[in-house]
């Protein structure tokens, strides 16, 4: 017996079971998982499989109603189980087929749900968390509501498997099945980074100037080595383009430290004059893409999509989804409002909290570290139930769609994820876009960048002019030194 068909973090609430405990419900060397709506975890489970060595079940569950319904909400819903490749690919169809045909939620017909490759399964395992032990954290998760003094929850007992594989044939399919890594889009033409590089050095008179040859040399040689021509050229094509129609941000975050990235009007900051390292743009003991931020007007910033779909193909194209997890502050809110506590009395608390950066190890444990100081360990004393809030930091919360990144891809995004055309987005985050090698391009709307575009406009200055000014202008760090602030993007609000 096994577990085909669980229910993960990604179900978003209706389930608590954090993707790195997937491995304790492993029976028979095979655990599958079939979320809601969505197939977000996937990517994480073929991680976890990597790491304790299980086969895993790549499955989903929708809803498969009659296309004549208007029915508003749908309890029983149908599981769908990868067993090939090309399933795993109609999958991921079948979801995206679903959000096209959102009507209070994603739906299927009946005579859409049969495709190769993929088998409808009994959900024995519709559970709502893990273990026994889990339940008063998931129902506090969940902001389940009470009925007198008891939760309303529908499950009350341990997870036990209960699918039969039907034969060994099935498992070595199940073994063989993976989400295909990306392949760096290729760009066509004679765009020589190299060649513009120094054409553009000509221009502004550094040719044999022997600082900027080297630094040069020095960037482009990690660049050749690590394979990022390409990403290079993608970024320099849909940015020249931008600037003929548009005001383009000059420069954000560690690509100001890059020549290349100067000299290929990336940005419009000389990172030599002012001194700004090329290795935090690029380090290079790490494989993945560099970061390029890029600003755009936000009423121009769908342009340039646009213009990426044009170039590369509408299906290769689309925004990238983010995961939203429950931090040390939304989880003490959360638990607070399901056990009637105040939340003036999390206070002291919130003052007290340790915070920790995404990536550091403990990033995940910052509640349970503040529960060990005397504000947390007063907030015990009182509501000891409020330390099942430790548990839940991390686990996610929602989807939601990432406020700048595009992704571009070689083949048709419906090849690593399925697509949600309301919101525009593939079913990956920045995470597991990484692990498949996607390329991913930071493309921001700023409503800054319209205002001072329009002023431009209404005094009839070139915009262009706007990349000249002196970086070294007293009046402007007069005003910052005073703390007027207000509309100057990054500047404003608090750090």
């Amino acid at each position: 017996m096994s577990h085909l068909t669980l229910r993960t973090e990604y179900s978003f609430r209706k389930c608590f079971l954090p993707m790195k405990d997937i491995h304790k419900y492993v029976e028979g060397g095979v655990v599958g998982i079939c979320d809601e709506n969505n197939t977000y975890g996937h990517i994480p489970l073929q991680i976890e499989a990597e790491k304790h060595g299980f086969i895993p079940v790549f499955g989903v569950r929708l809803a498969v109603v009659w296309p004549d319904t208007e029915q508003r909400k749908c309890d029983a819903l149908s599981c769908f189980i990868a067993t090939s490749q090309d399933g795993l690919r109609n999958l991921n169809h079948l979801v995206s087929q679903a959000w096209n045909q959102f009507y209070y939620f994603p739906r299927l017909f009946p005579d859409q749900a049969d495709l190769p490759g993929v088998i409808e399964i009994d959900a024995t395992d519709d559970n709502l968390y893990g273990d026994v032990e889990d339940r008063e954290v998931y129902e506090l998760m969940a902001g389940s509501h009470k009925r007198g003094d008891e939760y309303s929850y529908s499950f009350q007992r341990r997870t036990w498997p209960g699918h039969v594989i039907p034969n060994e044939p099935m498992v070595g399919t199940f073994r063989h099945l993976h989400i295909p890594r990306g392949e760096m889009v290729q760009v066509t033409g004679k765009f020589s980074i190299e060649n513009e590089c120094r054409s553009r050095m000509e221009s502004l008179r550094l040719t044999g100037n022997q600082e900027y040859e080297d630094r040069l040399a020095r960037e482009l040689t990690v660049i050749k080595e690590k394979g990022f021509e390409d990403y290079f050229r993608i970024v320099a094509d849909m940015v020249g383009w931008a600037k003929e129609r548009m005001l383009v941000g000059p420069a954000r975050g560690s690509s100001a430290g890059s020549l290349v990235c100067y000299l290929l009007r990336i940005t419009e900051v000389d990172p030599i004059k002012f001194d700004l390292v090329f290795e935090r743009f690029i380090d290079i003991n790490r494989g993945d893409l560099p970061d390029i931020d890029v600003d755009f007007p936000d009423s121009q910033r769908n342009q340039v999509i646009s213009y990426l779909k044009k170039k590369y193909g509408a299906s290769k194209v689309a925004g990238l989804s983010n995961i939203n997890r429950f931090n040390a502050k939304s989880a003490l809110n959360e638990f607070a409002k399901g056990l009637g506590i105040p939340l003036w009395e999390l206070d002291d608390i919130k003052a007290a909290e340790i915070d920790r950066m995404r990536g550091d190890a403990d990033a995940d444990h910052c509640l349970a570290d503040t529960f060990k100081t005397p504000a947390g360990e007063a907030l015990l004393a009182k509501y000891p139930k409020m330390e099942l809030a430790a548990r839940v930091e991390g686990h996610a919360s929602h989807a939601g769609k990432h406020a700048a990144a595009v992704l571009v891809a070689t083949k048709p995004l419906i090849e690593y994820a399925p697509i949600n055309n309301r919101d525009g987005v593939v079913m990956l985050d920045k995470y597991t876009a990484d692990y498949l090698g996607l390329l991913k391009i930071d493309c921001l709307g700023l409503t800054t960048l319209s205002i001072i575009q329009e002023a431009c406009e209404s005094v009839n200055i070139p915009f262009s002019r706007l990349y000249k000014l002196s970086r070294e202008d007293g009046e402007a760090y007069r005003l910052i030194n005073e703390g007027r602030v207000a509309g100057i993007f990054q500047f404003e609000g608090q750090a």
